[in-house]
């Protein structure tokens, strides 16, 4: 079905809207594993037609919370679920979220240049980088070209990446600290009620609070805390 240019952008606007109200965890909808199970299969229809039952929503927190959820829920933010159907959508969601989180908390903006894992060509000129900027996500493959994060703001691990360090696909913390690359230059910008970072390199190190994580997981840091630094591409069948 095809939209106008207006209505497209009204539906953006409404959804994004109904984002905020609901807050942080997005769940994509393109794995259908979950459908052998019958109560996730009537939890997915329901969401497919914007049907949130308060029971689906904790069962869906109490698969992303170890202890009870029901007695622990007054004591933290709630978290609460939307379906998206592609990376695309999840990216301009990710994208208002980050932009409302800040307000709301009155933190900065950090927006830092992703890696490429297979770079087909040299390091791009700032002109190159300029116009990269200027596109959509959805236009490269899915991939954001930028990646923006504040401190304090949830994050969920989206792939496998250690079973030691307790990271999992599913794995929910927040943001703690921020170490910027040595050479990294910043531009400041100050628009529509909250500060952005601009950085021209990606992060050297992002430490992030694990939820319901409280052991020593690294020497030096406080119980619960990972290091994550920018993944290169090393082998063949290594992804980044």
């Amino acid at each position: 079905m095809k939209h106008s240019d207006a209505t497209h952008y009204l539906e953006r606007i409404r959804g994004n809207t109904v984002y905020k109200a609901v807050n942080y965890v997005v769940i994509l909808d393109e794995n259908m594993r979950h459908r052998d199970d019958p109560q996730w299969r009537d939890i997915l229809n329901r969401w497919h037609v914007g049907n949130y039952l308060s029971s689906n929503i904790d069962i869906v927190n109490a698969m992303c919370y170890r202890k009870k959820w029901s007695e622990h829920v007054q004591e933290m933010d709630t978290y609460c679920p939307i379906i998206v159907t592609s990376n695309a959508l999840r990216c301009e969601f990710n994208h208002e979220s980050a932009i409302a989180f800040c307000k709301a908390r009155g933190q900065v903006l950090h927006e830092f240049p992703a890696l490429v894992a297979r770079p087909k060509s040299a390091i791009l000129s700032p002109s190159q980088r300029r116009s990269l900027n200027a596109i959509r996500d959805d236009k490269t493959g899915n991939l954001p070209v930028r990646m923006q994060i504040a401190l304090e703001m949830p994050v969920q691990c989206s792939k496998n990446v250690s079973t030691v360090f307790k990271l999992a696909n599913g794995t929910i913390g927040y943001v703690v600290s921020i170490k910027p690359s040595s050479t990294d230059i910043e531009q400041v910008i100050q628009v529509g009620g909250f500060v952005t970072r601009v950085h021209s390199e990606p992060p050297e190190i992002i430490f992030v609070q694990l939820r319901d994580h409280n052991n020593p997981l690294f020497e030096g840091l406080p119980d619960g805390v990972v290091p994550l630094r920018p993944w290169k591409q090393n082998t063949k069948n290594a992804k980044g």
